[in-house]
């Protein structure tokens, strides 16, 4: 899958320019997990949640020899402790999108980072997007706008598959 190939190595870019040795990362809304070794690899501790019990059950067996911290409930998750939290491609299922960010914020430590990946434009909503359950598209401004709310600075916004995207579509 293009899309996906071309989120992991922007992810991946962004890490290197960011991590420190002996890190924590965060991902919230893991799916299969298939992150997660690029993450191990890269020498983080890693820890996740993902809502669907059909998620955790997949990723743990397809991930058994690596050590990772997975939460099946989001009261386990410790506050103040990460370095990263990563979302890729959760916050377009979310209704209340300022409480989730909220809540990733507060996983984060005080000089942590998160990183967030979105479908953006919402003139491209289309079937796909209903199917997917997505309540939402992202514009640059509005997702900045968002993260300004939660008290985050420092915002930078990249867009990772355009124009290829259109080519995709």
């Amino acid at each position: 899958r293009p899309r996906y190939l071309m989120r992991k190595h922007f992810l991946k870019k962004i890490l290197e320019k960011l991590k420190c040795d002996d890190q924590n990362l965060f991902d919230f809304g893991y799916g299969a997990g298939d992150a997660f070794r690029m993450y191990h690899d890269m020498g983080f501790h890693i820890s996740g949640y993902d809502f669907s019990e059909e998620a955790q059950t997949y990723c743990q067996n397809t991930n058994r020899d690596l050590p990772l911290e997975l939460f099946t409930s989001i009261d386990q998750i410790p506050l103040n402790y990460y370095d990263f939290v990563i979302a890729c491609e959760v916050l377009e299922h979310i209704e209340d999108a300022q409480a989730i960010v909220e809540q990733w914020r507060s996983y984060l430590k005080e000089s942590g980072h998160l990183i967030i990946s979105v479908p953006a434009h919402q003139s491209r909503w289309d079937a796909s997007d209903v199917y997917s359950g997505h309540v939402k598209r992202y514009e640059r401004n509005d997702l900045v706008e968002l993260l300004v709310q939660c008290r985050f600075d420092g915002i930078q916004v990249f867009t990772y598959d355009f124009p290829s995207c259109l080519v995709l579509d």
